[in-house]
C-alpha cells in the first residue's frame, strides 16, 4: 500500500533524524511498512545532507504528527 503525500502527489517522504540509532531504524520501519519513503540519519549533519538530497515532503510538525496518528492509530 503506498500512501500519498497530501497536496504534492506520489509517496509521501519522510526524513526520521534521531542520534539514537535505534529509534531512528525503529521508527523508519515503522514508516516503511505502512507504505512510506524514509530516510534515516543519525546526527544533524547527516539529517542536513539527506534531507537536501532527498527532498522530502514539505509538511509542518503538526502536519506530520496528525498523518502519522491517522495512518498508526496505535501511537
Amino acid at each position: 500500500m503506498m500512501r500519498t503525500n497530501h497536496g504534492y502527489g506520489g509517496q509521501a517522504r519522510i526524513p526520521v533524524p534521531d542520534w539514537n540509532r535505534t529509534n531512528a531504524c525503529t521508527l523508519s520501519a515503522i514508516l516503511d511498512r505502512a507504505g512510506y519513503e524514509v530516510a534515516p540519519a543519525f546526527d544533524g549533519e547527516e539529517a542536513v545532507v539527506e534531507s537536501a538530497e532527498f527532498t522530502p515532503a514539505r509538511l509542518s510538525g503538526i502536519e506530520a504528527a496528525t498523518a502519522i496518528t491517522v495512518a498508526l492509530t496505535a501511537c
